[in-house]
């Protein structure tokens, strides 16, 4: 990830990781659910 960017500001550079950050754990949580719901099927 290039956080150290000069060009852009740097709240902007923050509030893009975080956004990154918190769509990369909403995935993983996600997927974690789906597969124990798949788990206990079987």
């Amino acid at each position: 990830m290039m956080i150290m960017k000069k060009s852009g500001g740097r709240s902007m550079d923050l509030s893009v990781t975080l956004a990154i950050a918190s769509i990369m754990t909403l995935g993983f949580l996600i997927g974690t659910m789906l597969w124990n719901l798949d788990t206990m099927k079987k």
